[in-house]
């Protein structure tokens, strides 16, 4: 996790990366505003946070830790019944059909982390470690960037786009 952390903080470092990171955080205050019932999306997305509850970011910090307390828990109850500890190659064996099990888990986790957010202290207690992480992987955006990104939401959602919106035909 700290590897992972640290190589995110590294990356944010360069420009490209960083601007890539104001478009992540342009997709979750357009999202913000859209889920508060906006119309105008890019207009009413400037005052949103680009933190977002339910972001990637936070699955792939959900799946990090869920992977260590699983896998440390099949890797002890091996241990206990084996009465040895198995080599790297074998753990790997059945590690990775776990993985679909590890990542249903932390995506249940973040849905009820998200679902009770306003009335539960666990759940945002769960949701922290993820909104930490996504302080190096968003920036709040500049307003051409929230409007790509209005753009890119309203046409995923089904959605006509903005009157003014430019969209490239190739």
């Amino acid at each position: 996790v700290i590897a992972f952390v640290l190589y995110i903080a590294g990356i944010s470092l360069m420009p490209d990366i960083r601007r890539v990171f104001m478009y992540h955080g342009a997709e979750h205050q357009v999202i913000h505003a859209w889920e508060n019932g906006s119309e105008a999306l890019s207009s009413d997305a400037d005052s949103n946070s680009p933190l977002h509850p339910r972001c990637g970011t936070s699955f792939l910090m959900y799946v990090m830790i869920i992977s260590i307390i699983c896998y440390t828990i099949i890797d002890s109850l091996v241990y206990l019944f084996t009465g040895v500890s198995p080599a790297a190659h074998w753990r790997v064996l059945y590690h990775l059909p776990m993985i679909p099990l590890v990542m249903g888990i932390s995506y249940e986790v973040l849905k009820a982390a998200d679902r009770h957010l306003e009335t539960s202290a666990l759940a945002r207690f769960l949701s922290k470690p993820g909104l930490w992480l996504q302080h190096l992987t968003t920036r709040k955006a500049t307003p051409e960037m929230l409007e790509v990104a209005e753009t890119a939401a309203r046409m995923a959602l089904g959605m006509e786009p903005a009157e003014n919106a430019e969209i490239a035909e190739d």
